[in-house]
């Protein structure tokens, strides 16, 4: 089966406490939400797009992560969260002006300002960027080996 977009993205649900361990079902986990945007990667021979959760297309916004998925060389959804980090923390801000960018300013603002896919619910949170996959696996150049938030 081909998912191709646009697709509905899982979305979070608010609440004002975490359920208490082993009252989810199954292997559930709850988890914080990054502030940022909810978004769709897909990616396969002859296509890479990032969508938001609206269906609009990001993927000339935020040119790193398009070029991480390209180098995947295999075909993949990821349902995740678009964060950009500004300052020591995660920037809503920094974010929503790197979404408006494409061509040349968009990519100065990926070297300046690099966004990150974070994905994982299964798992726990990982973090696909500069050709590393939801586990970590350097799979395309020079990247860095950690999260600037941790």
């Amino acid at each position: 089966m081909t998912l191709t977009p646009p697709v509905e993205p899982m979305l979070a649900e608010a609440r004002r406490e975490l359920p208490r361990e082993g009252l989810l079902p199954g292997s559930m986990v709850a988890e914080q939400k990054p502030d940022g945007f909810r978004a769709l990667l897909f990616a396969r021979p002859g296509l890479v797009m990032l969508q938001s959760r609206n269906g609009a297309d990001l993927t000339l916004a935020f040119p790193e992560i398009a070029a991480a998925a390209s180098a995947l060389g295999e075909g993949l959804v990821l349902d995740g969260e678009l964060v950009v980090p500004f300052e020591g923390r995660l920037h809503f801000g920094q974010l929503q002006h790197r979404a408006r960018r494409r061509g040349r300013g968009a990519a100065v603002a990926a070297v300046e300002h690099p966004a990150y896919l974070i994905t994982g619910a299964r798992t726990g949170s990982r973090v696909a960027r500069c050709g590393r996959n939801a586990a970590s696996q350097q799979v395309n150049g020079a990247c860095s080996t950690h999260h600037p938030m941790a």
